[in-house]
């Protein structure tokens, strides 16, 4: 499906390094001081939208952007762009002093896409002076230009926005507002020779677009306006998707001969369909590979299967035909990821999906999801990113509507517990034992998938280490290293060499018990954007500390509880005889962490943090 709502987030880091290939330091304009000595001016954009000899139909749309720089304080190398691919052309980019750059936007985890940019370096010799830019495109494809977010990467003081279309289309195509800041104003008008229906957006003091870790996709918080109406409703936008998908595959024998070996072990549909869907993760490699309509297409079954890979269409089309081989009504399904607000009935569009999975449907309109892309997971795993996206159903000439669950955050657990004895060279020596559900499971068993053998014990005492120094790993192990059948486990032997300390007659041990919850800590001092976090997930950790003979706890931590509305978490210590017992629980309940929250959110992780700091003082007992 198409990804062309990744490439702001790509730009912004991409012309942080792609401009200065020898160093990782930060270009104008994106991050650091440098940035504030570029501004833009004034931004006028104008897209002349042209329809069929009936008025109702659009069929090109021209689009002509002029932008000023300006460097405030030194002379500079203003970055202007646009993106493209081959549903559109670049008829002009002309700067003073600059020459086009046409290069590849292709975004993380996609092997091959027809994404591109146009970069001028803009040489900004005299402070002051302004310098402008033009880009004039063609989109040959209207319905999948939709989308233009308002902004830059260096902030804008005027900003216009023009659609420009015949009048009859006024009332079938609009201009809808997402993330728009107060200043951003939307007029609608008929020109002043009654022929064309006029959409003008304006705005003044724009910020510049920036990364900030954790922050949401950008179409969840960047400004953007898109273009409505191409379809009239879900069905007829069915009707385009469908219509990529309805090819014959020219070898259907071999994609059934894999079914049947493939689920020749199972005794119901339950298993056919986890047989089936383990094998797809297995054996079929995932490589997105978008170009043009491809990007809509999924490649015949048969093929997926004789190349051994395929992107989310390839392997979700797979999916279907061996399910339909063994009895299963398997089918594709259109669904868009958590980088897309939109829900397809309310925004009919084809920027509304960027992925396809396939599903299972059972008897009573039971919905199994099947994603072939995620690799070695448990079967019924839904991952964050699909969790809650409204679907489209594959279902003869009318689509079924439906709704990926949300998963509780018990799904996705990761669950360690250490027995600890203190050891009085090595400080605490301890046997752990540590439970992974959910995306844990499949990020681990993925990562050990993709790797050496050889590497196999490293890859698991660094995951285990989870940023305790002085921690040694040895003896580790795993077991359920496959998909299904329960959570994975790891087993290790540990030594915190760093864990007590003596003083003054008393014994001070800190059992570190999740010294990775700093991380979950967000520095409020330039961030802008509220946290989008990967999922819903459970932390439990515990840890039993065996007191030697002889000695006794004079001071242990307090019991603690806490709560915010995005996650709650409680702390208990208990003492029973010579065992002394800790034990976190927190859970995740809700992703977005609104800008205004992070600071309630900061100050409960830092009390919980401190609370899990607290030092165990022995003595001797006598």
């Amino acid at each position: 499906m198409g990804i062309m709502h990744y490439l702001l987030t790509f730009l912004i880091a991409f012309l942080s390094v792609a401009m200065h290939p020898a160093r990782m330091v930060a270009a104008p304009g994106v991050n650091g001081d440098a940035k504030r000595n570029i501004v833009i001016p004034e931004v006028n954009s104008t897209f002349v939208i042209s329809a069929d000899k009936e008025g109702k139909t659009v069929t090109r749309i021209r689009h002509h952007l002029v932008t000023t720089y300006r460097a405030t304080s030194a002379p500079a190398t203003a970055k202007a762009y646009v993106f493209y691919d081959d549903t559109q052309n670049i008829d002009k980019a002309k700067a003073k002093g600059a020459k086009p750059v046409y290069t590849k936007a292709t975004g993380s985890g996609i092997f091959f896409d027809d994404s591109r940019v146009c970069l001028l370096n803009i040489p900004i010799e005299e402070v002051g002076k302004d310098v402008e830019a033009v880009f004039d495109r063609t989109f040959n494809r209207p319905d999948f230009a939709t989308i233009s977010f308002l902004g830059s990467i260096y902030p804008i003081e005027r900003y216009s926005l023009t659609y420009r279309m015949p009048v009859s289309l006024q009332g079938v195509i609009d201009v809808v507002g997402h993330n728009l800041p107060p200043q951003v104003k939307i007029d609608r008008g008929i020109s002043a020779d009654g022929k064309e229906y006029v959409v003008s957006v304006t705005a003044t003091d724009l910020p510049e677009f920036k990364y900030e870790a954790d922050a949401p996709p950008a179409r969840r918080v960047y400004p953007y306006v898109q273009l409505t109406g191409f379809y009239t409703d879900v069905n007829q936008l069915y009707e385009s998707l469908r219509s990529y998908t309805l090819a014959s595959d020219p070898d259907p024998a071999s994609v059934e001969a894999m079914a049947r070996k493939v689920t020749s072990d199972c005794k119901n549909d339950s298993e056919r369909i986890a047989a089936i869907s383990d094998w797809v993760h297995d054996n079929i490699r995932y490589i997105a590979i978008e170009h043009g309509d491809l990007g809509n297409t999924p490649d015949h079954p048969s093929e997926v299967l004789r190349k051994r890979f395929g992107d989310c269409k390839g392997s979700a089309s797979l999916i279907k035909a061996m399910l339909r081989t063994v009895g299963i009504d398997g089918r594709l399904v259109w669904i868009g990821s958590d980088n897309i607000a939109d829900d397809w009935t309310e925004t009919p569009l084809f920027s509304t999906g960027d992925h396809m999975i396939a599903a299972a449907i059972l008897p009573g309109d039971s919905v199994v999801y099947l994603d072939g892309t995620v690799g070695m997971a448990d079967c019924g795993l839904y991952l964050p990113s699909i969790q809650g996206k409204q679907t489209i159903i594959e279902n003869g000439d009318t689509p079924m509507i439906h709704r990926v669950p949300v998963l509780p955050p018990s799904v996705n657990t990761d669950s360690i517990h250490i027995d600890y004895s203190i050891d009085g060279i090595n400080g605490l020596r301890g046997s752990l034992t540590e439970s992974i559900s959910g995306f844990y499971k499949a990020s681990l068993l993925n990562l050990l998938r993709g790797s050496d053998a050889t590497k196999r014990d490293n890859i698991l005492s660094r995951y285990i280490r989870e940023q305790r120094r002085g921690f040694d790993v040895m003896e580790v192990k795993i077991e359920n290293s496959s998909p299904c059948g329960g959570p994975s486990v790891l087993r290790a032997e540990v030594v915190d060499k760093k864990a007590v300390t003596r003083s003054a007659g008393k014994t001070y041990v800190a059992l570190g018990l999740y010294p990775g919850i700093v991380s979950l800590v967000y520095d409020m001092n330039k961030r802008r954007q509220p946290v989008f976090l990967r999922g819903l997930y459970a932390i439990r950790r515990s840890a039993t500390l065996y007191i030697p003979d002889g000695a006794r706890p004079v001071s242990i931590p307090a019991d603690f509880n806490i709560a915010t509305p995005n996650f709650k978490a409680s702390f208990i210590c208990r003492l029973e005889g010579q065992k002394l017992t800790v034990a976190l629980s927190l859970t995740v309940e809700k992703r977005m962490i609104p800008f205004d929250g992070l600071q309630e959110h900061n100050d409960a992780v830092r009390a919980l943090a401190k609370v899990l700091s607290e030092r165990i003082i022995l003595e001797s007992a006598g």
